[in-house]
């Protein structure tokens, strides 16, 4: 004969993955799930017990979930599921969604009135692809919509993670945005002028976070002037009336736009009054990168700006002194002469 002794209660078997109730267990997916069978205390032989459930992401009809057989086989609903003998406690591990519903023990076909109500608490679906709505040269407003589920898994937040496009760069992790409730909209700050950025939506509740959205389509956040300028390596005057400038551009990083050109500037330093001459250089970034400024005044000094433009405006300037070499003396005019009586 068997001796069957039934649990009173579900919660003796009910630890920190799951909570539960008179008849009620909830537990969150991916966790163990164990039932008691709630019926009698004692049966004999020949003994046949079967676990039933009622919804289980099968349709509303019930189905066998496990079955101990009076020759003593057991079949099971599948992998996950099996029956702990002698006690016929249902163990489904690991628990997913598609495991809530109604159970019910009954012994040797006989109706059971009692049954035990199982929901399965998982993380919200990822959200739907988020799209930039707008953007300005430094932001990007994004919005997304949720996904949800069958089982009422809903987000209580999202997390936002960006990377650049171009050049390809991995997921910004160590810079992800909590966004603190569950609106659909947010502004991303703190994006590079004239740079390819995308984004990706998770969602988050009390069970965990919910894996990636598709990557919204890449954009191109908008230029800006220039705000790196170049590095004047070397200045020197090759002849009296010539100085020449070498320097290296800024990192592409601070282009903020296309590179349209290099532009020098000068003047006497002396002369606070006197007006820039300016110069456009046009070409690739780093195929001009020195120049010979002619047509100079001898042994002067000239306050010299080497800067670079894009298509929205002109960088800084960088900003460096040289003094041209000394000339030849120029030929006297208007020359007279006298006699000087010599002493007698």
């Amino acid at each position: 004969m068997w001796r069957f002794v039934a649990v009173s209660t579900v919660a003796l078997l009910c630890w920190t993955t799951c909570s539960a109730e008179d008849g009620a267990l909830r537990v969150f997916a991916g966790a163990n799930l164990t039932l008691p069978c709630p019926h009698h205390s004692e049966v004999a032989d020949p003994l046949m017990v079967t676990w039933s459930c009622r919804g289980c992401g099968r349709g509303p009809a019930p189905v066998t979930v496990a079955q101990y057989g009076r020759d003593g086989s057991v079949s099971r609903s599948d992998g996950r599921v099996r029956l702990v003998l002698p006690t016929f406690q249902l163990h489904i591990y690991p628990a997913s969604t598609q495991d809530a519903g109604v159970y019910v023990c009954s012994v040797n076909n006989a109706p059971s009135a009692e049954s035990i109500t199982v929901t399965v608490e998982d993380v919200p679906r990822a959200p739907q692809r988020p799209l930039v709505v707008s953007f300005t040269s430094r932001s990007a407003e994004l919005s997304w919509a949720p996904l949800y589920s069958q089982t009422g898994a809903s987000a209580l937040r999202y997390l936002l993670q960006k990377r650049r496009y171009d050049p390809p760069a991995p997921w910004d992790l160590q810079h992800e945005i909590t966004i603190p409730d569950n609106r659909t909209t947010f502004n991303v700050t703190g994006l590079k002028p004239f740079t390819a950025y995308s984004f990706r939506i998770f969602s988050v509740n009390k069970v965990g976070r919910s894996l990636a959205s598709e990557p919204s389509y890449p954009m191109v956040t908008h230029r800006e002037p220039p705000s790196g300028k170049p590095t004047v390596v070397k200045t020197f005057s090759p002849t009296a009336d010539t100085i020449e400038v070498i320097w290296r551009p800024p990192d592409r990083s601070e282009m903020n736009g296309e590179f349209i050109g290099h532009v020098i500037a000068y003047r006497p330093r002396d002369l606070d009054g006197a007006e820039w001459t300016t110069i456009d250089l046009p070409g690739n970034v780093n195929e001009t990168t020195s120049y010979i400024i002619e047509d100079l005044t001898p042994y002067t000094e000239y306050l010299i700006r080497v800067g670079i433009k894009n298509m929205v405006g002109l960088g800084p300037y960088a900003v460096v002194r040289e003094t041209t070499l000394e000339g030849v003396p120029d030929r006297p005019e208007n020359l007279t002469s006298r006699c000087i009586p010599t002493a007698s």
